[in-house]
């Protein structure tokens, strides 16, 4: 592999040294390059030096209300069982202007929890966090180099984003379940990138090195000024893309990423289809185990004979070349009204037997009261909740988003995910009112329905009720 990573640097300098300067750039979605950055203008161009950087505030009041449901053998983490939650964020986004040429940005929160019966002056319920924090260098109208904590998303899905290889480990917000505000709200990753637009497409490579945790030092500990660069940055790793327009209505981009000796091969694609269909297809493929396997390998070596109820999970999910798919069609009306349907498919997910086996040495570690066999099948499911995937092969997911819904001011976003193997269901149903140009306000409630052995009926939750209100200063 080693040859590999060292032939994929000797390409990227190749086409560096071999690009053609045009316009200026954003981020790595596809779907991200703008036609007016394609075709800048003089006016682009930072002609002045501001003497203090530009700050914007935003001040968050979460409060969260989970109605419980009796599932005695579902493993649940520590705080599952709390009827309410809430937290108050202030966040700073900060971008000093050095020279025409160079910017620093920054952005960070201090977020104090509350939680049922726990005070939020606790030290764990106190956070203080940079999602980014970064230095950008504009080499030329199309060449940027940025060097520093970044947040670089991509995939052009809505639901479930397998190219999307930097999400693992980074979200700060558990109580958003959709997947493009978790994706805005991670944190970001330590790396040095470099990225160049031309005419009909970008290209980019990222370089982040490892960052080893070390007991007692602020940028990897979990303590309230941890960063947790050992969360963002657990290998060395590579990330290339190249985004190219296919013919007049069409954009592809090839996606190579490398991370502890494993070559990740990923593809996008999205074509309009008349004036209001948006056609998409995202694509990852590499040699992995199933989430089950990587989640339960500690707790099924650390057993001379694992028991019963795991054995099936312990011997299945080897490490193989797997792959992941989310395809899907978005429809926008002439009311502002926009939908994406998409399919779901997930070779690291569980099949229906190995489901049912999960189900099964759960009630069995319930009814021994063995609370390491439980705490090693609750680690799956947050292993797979931590990495932003999906837990079956095969499920389904909606996103409805109308702006002035009823009346000017109101939006409603609605929200399902149908596991297509047990049927059970998700839905979500969201309401955010711009109450003045700086004070917006969202209620949200997520409802889990299905068989009591299924993956959205065994939650410990009937629905969660969300409050938020958000001040802009």
């Amino acid at each position: 592999m080693g040859v590999i990573v060292r032939n994929l640097v000797a390409v990227s300098l190749m086409l560096i040294a071999g690009e053609r300067a045009c316009a200026a750039g954003q981020d790595s979605d596809l779907d991200s390059i703008p036609d007016a950055l394609l075709s800048p203008t003089a006016n682009d161009t930072p002609t002045e030096t501001p003497t203090l950087p530009a700050v914007r505030w935003t001040l968050r009041n979460t409060v969260q209300y989970n109605a419980p449901r009796s599932v005695d053998f579902a493993p649940a983490g520590a705080n599952d069982d709390a009827l309410w939650a809430g937290a108050v964020r202030v966040t700073a986004h900060a971008e000093q202007t050095v020279s025409p040429n160079w910017r620093i940005v920054t952005d960070g929160f201090v977020r104090a929890d509350m939680i049922e019966a726990r005070s939020p002056l606790m030290s764990e319920n106190l956070v203080c966090q940079l999602r980014e924090t970064y230095v950008d260098d504009t080499l030329s109208f199309a060449r940027f180099f940025s060097l520093g904590r970044l947040n670089v998303k991509n995939g052009v899905a809505q639901g479930f984003n397998p190219t999307d290889y930097l999400r693992r480990n980074t979200s700060t917000d558990t109580t958003a379940r959709d997947a493009r505000e978790r994706q805005n709200e991670r944190l970001g990753s330590l790396m040095v990138r470099y990225k160049s637009l031309w005419d009909d497409g970008a290209f980019s490579i990222a370089l982040l090195p490892r960052i080893n945790a070390r007991a007692g030092h602020w940028w990897t500990d979990a303590d309230v000024y941890g960063q947790q660069f050992d969360r963002t940055n657990p290998d060395n790793a590579l990330l290339l893309t190249v985004s190219r327009r296919v013919g007049a209505d069409g954009e592809a981009q090839p996606v190579l990423f490398y991370e502890d000796d494993t070559l990740h091969l990923g593809f996008n694609y999205s074509a309009t289809i008349g004036n209001s269909d948006i056609a998409y297809v995202e694509w990852s493929g590499a040699r992995r185990a199933a989430w089950h396997r990587q989640a339960l390998t500690a707790y099924c070596d650390s057993t001379t004979t694992p028991p019963a109820a795991l054995q099936s999970l312990c011997t299945s999910g080897e490490r193989r070349f797997r792959s992941q798919l989310a395809a899907g069609i978005a429809h926008s009306t002439a009311s502002d009204i926009t939908t994406h349907i998409e399919y779901h498919y997930n070779e690291l997910g569980l099949t229906d037997d190995q489901w049912d086996a999960w189900v099964t040495a759960a009630e069995t570690a319930s009814m021994q009261n063995d609370s390491a066999m439980l705490g090693a099948l609750w680690s799956m499911r947050r292993t797979i909740q931590d990495n932003q995937d999906t837990l079956p092969r095969h499920s389904l997911f909606i996103r409805t988003h109308a702006n002035d819904f009823l009346t000017a001011d109101l939006g409603l976003t609605l929200i399902g995910r149908l596991n297509l193997q047990d049927r059970s269901r998700m839905l979500q149903l969201g309401l955010d009112y711009v109450h003045t140009p700086s004070t917006t306000s969202e209620i949200t409630i997520a409802i889990f329905t299905g068989d009591r052995r299924s993956e959205f009926g065994s939650v410990t939750d009937d629905f969660t009720l969300t409050y938020r209100l958000n001040h802009h200063f």
